[in-house]
């Protein structure tokens, strides 16, 4: 029971890295979900969308891109 615990929690760590080329080509709502705050900076600053800012929370931000 132990190992199995172990493995569940080690799968649930793992998380594929962020791709912003793969997210512009094919940007899906999962993987949207799933960014970090820094993921969101980085597609804003793809788009140029300047009213983003570094000083704003991660949920303004998401907002923000989701209604562009």
């Amino acid at each position: 029971l132990l190992q199995y615990i172990c493995v569940t929690f080690d799968q649930q760590q793992t998380k594929m890295a962020f791709n912003l080329e793969n997210f512009v080509a094919k940007p899906t709502q999962e993987e949207f979900d799933l960014t970090t705050k820094a993921d969101l900076l980085n597609i804003a600053k793809h788009y140029n969308i300047s009213e983003i800012k570094t000083f704003m929370r991660k949920q303004q931000i998401k907002i923000l891109l989701f209604n562009i």
